[in-house]
């Protein structure tokens, strides 16, 4: 019993001085990404999806050991593909953009290296979808005749049923590096890289994966972040 009250008092005792000296500071910035999907499978060859680019801007707050930042998230996705029968030639096209609520939590380990402080991050980031917009052109060609139709249309989080709003959010497990560079007294930059594994899946994956347990789906996202603070 006296271990434990010892070891108790000891951990409270390390506790009280670490928060004695954490420093707080808040800040905005903004980030470029890049997210990637495959899937593959032993049996039969899978097409690997190409990568969708975006980026975003958040306002963080920073305790030392953990930062939390809240902000927007934007992806644009292009599909293309065409089909060429001689006489009969087809070709699609479609561009979609999409826009998230991105909230974020990294607990990080702070390395001071005298000209900046260097720290390992680790932490979750969920990305809400919020809504969207597409345009999309279709062009069939029979011959020296050809026909082009055009459409577009928006998505509204509040017109899915709550398994679509589920599909079309992203959770992601991230890690990472960053580093504080001050700039002038009080005020720091920081660049950051993070890399993402996506653990929401849609209800599509979910049953492909219940039918077939070879299937393997593997999304992830690569961030490069820059960020402007000041410490209070």
């Amino acid at each position: 019993m006296k271990k434990v009250l010892l070891v108790l008092a000891l951990a409270m005792f390390i506790a009280g001085g670490a928060f004695a000296q954490l420093s707080f500071s808040a800040g905005v910035g903004g980030n470029f990404s890049m997210y990637n999907q495959s899937y593959s499978h032993p049996d039969y060859d899978t097409e690997k999806a190409d990568p969708v680019f975006g980026g975003g801007f958040n306002v963080f707050f920073d305790a030392t050991y953990v930062t939390a930042k809240v902000g927007m998230f934007f992806l644009s996705d292009k599909e293309e593909n065409s089909e060429d029968f001689g006489y009969y030639k087809y070709s699609y096209s479609r561009e979609t953009q999409m826009t998230y609520l991105s909230l974020g939590i990294l607990g990080k380990f702070p390395i001071n290296l005298g000209a900046f402080t260097l720290f390992p991050m680790v932490g979750v980031e969920y990305n809400m979808f919020l809504s969207g917009k597409y345009t999309s052109s279709t062009t069939m060609t029979y011959g020296a005749s050809s026909t082009t139709t055009s459409g577009e249309g928006t998505l509204k989080r509040a017109d899915f049923d709550d398994d679509e709003k589920a599909d079309a959010d992203m959770f992601l497990l991230q890690l990472g590096v960053g580093a504080d560079f001050n700039i002038v007294s009080g005020i720091y930059l920081r660049p950051t890289l993070l890399w993402g594994i996506d653990l929401n899946r849609s209800y599509y994956e979910k049953e492909w994966v219940k039918a077939d347990s070879k299937v393997s789906i593997f999304k992830h996202r690569l961030d490069i972040g820059l960020s402007v603070g000041i410490r209070f």
